[in-house]
């Protein structure tokens, strides 16, 4: 079951956020701004468009959030990132995500083809932005998923290609 609604997600199609928003968000998690920030040059044209859903991801969580909020282990980010850019787990963590939460994934996936359109970025670009998004929503959804969420979330992350 999905934490954040489609309604969530409807509210930020009406009145994004703004700039103090943004950063607002990012310091509730502050551990993904050093890893957006050690990013930086892999984002390259795709930073402000990630920069914006990861902070519009954490809002929506924190939205709809009822359970406390876990910490996650040091380096959790890279080490997932660095998983991600060696091709480890890349096509389960896409079926991971889009099952545990589907609005968020297709928000943005949404957003990713209207800037890609938009900017004409390369496939390459598209897929650093899927990775680096899918870190982040991964640990969105760990730090904020109820204990048995989790555990779904950790059976499905367990899953073999074949599977």
């Amino acid at each position: 079951m999905p934490l954040i609604s489609e309604s969530c997600l409807d509210k930020l199609d009406i009145d994004p956020l703004g700039p103090q928003e943004v950063m607002e968000q990012l310091e509730f998690f502050p551990e993904v701004f050093p890893f957006l920030k050690r990013q930086e040059e892999t984002l390259g044209r795709v930073r402000p468009l990630i920069t914006y859903l990861v902070a519009a991801t954490i809002w929506a969580f924190r939205d709809g959030n009822r359970s406390p909020v876990r910490k996650l282990e040091n380096g959790f980010l890279d080490t997932v990132w660095w998983k991600l850019a060696q091709g480890e787990a890349g096509t389960e963590l896409s079926d991971v995500l889009q099952k545990m939460e589907p609005h968020m994934w297709g928000y943005f996936l949404t957003l990713a083809r209207a800037a890609s359109d938009q900017e004409n970025w390369t496939a390459e670009e598209l897929a650093v932005a899927g990775k680096i998004y899918g870190t982040i929503l991964l640990a969105c959804e760990i730090l904020f998923c109820s204990a048995q969420e989790l555990s779904h979330l950790e059976t499905l992350l367990k899953l073999s290609p074949e599977a």
